[in-house]
């Protein structure tokens, strides 16, 4: 989905299992999207239990079904996301299979 591309900050991850809340300032953790290639930088160094990928290069792709956006990276659905326009999260508890409950909510900002 070309809408997706160009840089993201992760500026809020929260969930899981542990209940996590955990803020991160621009530039720590980015998520660069480009023509199914995204790559991660995550220079998260608080010691937080979960910070999402390692950085490192991952293939994606996203798939709409009944009107929900799903992504996919490297071949496993991560999650359900919702886009506006500088505004990106993507629900590990929404997913083309059901309802979870101990997934993360990842929330960007461009």
């Amino acid at each position: 989905m070309e809408i997706l591309n160009g840089i993201w900050n992760v500026k809020n991850i929260s969930g899981g299992f542990a209940g996590i809340d955990d803020d991160y300032d621009t530039g720590i953790i980015t998520w660069t999207f480009n023509n199914q290639i995204l790559t991660i930088e995550n220079n998260e160094s608080q010691g937080n239990i979960y910070s999402g990928f390692e950085s490192g290069t991952y293939y994606y792709s996203t798939n709409e079904i009944n009107g929900n956006n799903y992504i996919i990276i490297n071949n496993a659905e991560y999650g359900g996301f919702t886009l506006s326009v500088n505004n990106l999260t993507i629900n590990q508890n929404e997913t083309s299979s059901g309802s979870g409950a101990d997934g993360f909510m990842l929330q960007f900002e461009r």
